[in-house]
C-alpha cells in the first residue's frame, strides 16, 4: 500500500506560472491531512522553492538540488551533500571555456557566472516566457568575484540559448570524474557530485521514517527524475511536450497543463485505500 507520494515539481505538479491547479492542492492536502506522507524532489535551490511553497500555502519535506540538500516541514536545511573543490572549480573552468552562463549553488551564496553572451536569467525568461515565477531565484545571484574558492558547492548549472550547444557541453564535461550530469528543461544541464542524485536522497529520507520501497509512488517527467524512477519501483510519468525523456514507469498520466496528476490520483485510488 502507497504511504509516501514523491514528486518533482517543474513540470509534473507545475508549470511555467508556479501554481498549484486549486483541486490538486486540495487533494494533496487531504491525502496529508489522512496520514499520507508527501516529499516534493527537485532541482530548485531553497530561494526557488521556497516561491513556490509561499505562493501555493504549501509546506512539506523536500528534496532540493537533485538531492544535495534537504528541507524539513518546519524549513530547515539539513543532510548537505557538497562537491569535492577541486571538481566543482574543473566544471567551472570547462563551462568558462565554453562561455556559457551558469551558476554555483553553494551553502552561503548562489554565485553567478556571466558570459559574453547572454545572461542566465535571460535565457531563462527567452525559454520560460518574461511571466513566469523566477524573480526570487533570479534576486539570489550574487555576481562571481576572486574571494570565491568553490568550496561548500551544492550543485552548478548552465542554461543555453543556443540548444545545439548542449551535447558538445555534455561531452566536455565527460572529461571530469566524480560528477552526475542530468538536466531538468531541455536547455539546461546540472551537475552534482556523482553519488548524489534524487533516487538516493529519497531512499535515504523513507528508511529514516521507517518505510519501505514498496511504499512509495514517484512522480516526475525529466531526466533528473530517472534516478529515482530506477530505484523505486511505483512510479507515474508525466507527460511533458517540452523535453523527449521517457522511461518505462508502471503509471503514466497526462501533462501538468492537463491537471494529470490530480486525475491520476483521483482515478487511483485504490493506491491509498487505507489512507
Amino acid at each position: 500500500m502507497i504511504k509516501v507520494l514523491a514528486f518533482d515539481v517543474d513540470g509534473t505538479l507545475t508549470c511555467a506560472n508556479n501554481e498549484l491547479d486549486p483541486s490538486l492542492r486540495q487533494k494533496l492536502v487531504v491525502l496529508s491531512k489522512k496520514g499520507m506522507h508527501i516529499v516534493l524532489s527537485t532541482g530548485r535551490p531553497y530561494e526557488d522553492l521556497k516561491a513556490f511553497q509561499n505562493k501555493n500555502g504549501f509546506y512539506t519535506h523536500a528534496i532540493m538540488l537533485n538531492g544535495a540538500v534537504m528541507l524539513d516541514s518546519d524549513q530547515n536545511l539539513y543532510n548537505f551533500k557538497y562537491m569535492d573543490q577541486m571538481i566543482a572549480k574543473q566544471v567551472c573552468q570547462v563551462l568558462e571555456h565554453l562561455d556559457l552562463p551558469f551558476i554555483c549553488y553553494t551553502k552561503e551564496n548562489n554565485i553567478e557566472y556571466p558570459c559574453s553572451k547572454m545572461s542566465y536569467g535571460n535565457v531563462m525568461l527567452m525559454r520560460l516566457g518574461q511571466d513566469s515565477d523566477i524573480r526570487n531565484l533570479l534576486d539570489s545571484f550574487v555576481l562571481i568575484d576572486d574571494q570565491f574558492d568553490h568550496e561548500h558547492v551544492f550543485k552548478i548549472e548552465t542554461v543555453f540559448e543556443d540548444l545545439t550547444e548542449i551535447e558538445k557541453a555534455r561531452k566536455a564535461l565527460e572529461t571530469i570524474t566524480g560528477i552526475h550530469v542530468v538536466s531538468s528543461m531541455n536547455f539546461n544541464l546540472e551537475i552534482t557530485l556523482s553519488s548524489v542524485s534524487k533516487g538516493q536522497s529519497l531512499l535515504e529520507h523513507i528508511e529514516s521514517l521507517g518505510y519501505d520501497e514498496s511504499e512509495v509512488l514517484v512522480f516526475g517527467d525529466s531526466e533528473n527524475d530517472r534516478s529515482m524512477f530506477e530505484r523505486f519501483t511505483h512510479c507515474v510519468l508525466v507527460e511533458n511536450e517540452e523535453n523527449d525523456f521517457e522511461y518505462p514507469s508502471l503509471y503514466k498520466c497526462k501533462s501538468c497543463k492537463d491537471n494529470g496528476v490530480f486525475d491520476f490520483l483521483e482515478q487511483n485510488s485504490y493506491l491509498f485505500e487505507s489512507v
